[in-house]
Formats: structure tokens, sequence, C-alpha cells
């Protein structure tokens, strides 16, 4: 029996999706135990690479530069939101502290299609986009490649959900219903 090109493809979108899943689900459960009974606590258990040390040490101004993300020295340094970022130059630094929001990743370094699938998945530093001007991260294993999935989805729908499950998760965090 032959199968189409397109029934391959509408196939392969659940397969792929369930391969991510299965990917993230120890990550997921252990985010998960942590949180349960526990609303008003925001961070899951499992913290992104943005947590303590950005990025795993990458500097978050690279990833806007052509050449691409490359990693920072621990000698040139800057915090900002509890999360210290290294840089190559002082340079680097300096554009970071000007403007710190036009540099962190996009939820709070969580993998974007996990956001929009309303999961906590983490991610690999050089597995990104720009989206935006903002520093989206993916997840990628040698199962799943959370980008593609992204890119796979239809980029606008994947961002409107995400950013509603990360706004929706930011005013829990805070205290809000709405």
């Amino acid at each position: 029996m032959t199968l189409g090109s397109t029934t391959v493809r509408s196939l392969l979108k659940p397969l792929a999706l369930a391969a991510l899943l299965l990917a993230a689900a120890p990550m997921i459960a252990l985010a998960t135990q942590a949180r349960a009974g526990h609303h008003e606590e925001a961070a899951p258990a499992v913290a992104p690479l943005t947590t303590a040390l950005g990025l795993g040490g990458y500097s978050p101004v690279s990833y806007f530069n052509e050449a691409g993300p490359h990693v920072g020295s621990p000698a040139i340094s800057a915090e900002h939101a509890g999360v210290v970022y290294f840089f190559a130059t002082d340079a680097e630094r300096d554009l970071f502290n000007a403007t710190p929001e036009r540099f962190v990743p996009a939820y709070s370094g969580w993998c974007a299609t996990g956001m929009a699938l309303g999961k906590y998945f983490p991610v690999s530093a050089t597995n990104y986009k720009i989206v935006n001007n903002r520093l989206m991260l993916f997840l990628h294993t040698p199962e799943a490649d959370a980008l593609q999935m992204w890119n796979d989805a239809g980029e606008a729908e994947q961002l409107k959900k995400a950013d509603a499950f990360f706004k929706a998760e930011s005013m829990k965090s805070h205290g809000h219903s709405h």
C-alpha cells in the first residue's frame, strides 16, 4: 500500500509531538510533582538554563549577532533578575546592561514549544530562534527537535499560545487570578 506525502506528513506531526513529550516526560514529572499543591510557587522544580547561570554561560548578546551564540567569560559578567550572564567582551556586557530586557530569553529561558503546549521543557542553549527581536530557546534531544516542531506548527499560532500560557503562569506566581 502506498501512502501519499500528505498522509505521511499528517502522521509524522503526532509522532513528533509524542517523541517530544516522551523525551521531556521525566522533567515534566519532576516539575509537576514539585508544583502539586503549591499554587503560589511559580518556578517548576527543574530549572532552565537561565537559572543562576544564564544560558549555560553563552552570552545573551551573541544570539543577536550574525555569527550566532558564543560562550562568555566568568570574568566579564552581569546580573539581571537574579540570573548571572557571561559575556565575551566588555562591549557585550555594556550593551546588555543598557537594555537587558532586549537580550534575556523569552519565557524565562523555558522551551518556547513547551510554553505553546502549556508545559515546561528544558532547552538546549544552541537550539534557538530570534522571533520579533525575542530570543526563543528550544528543547533538542536525539528524539525531538522542538524548534522544528515550532516551525512546522505555524509560528504565529505557536507564539500566541506560548505568550498566553506564560502570561497566565506569571499572573499565578504574582497572586493574580487573571
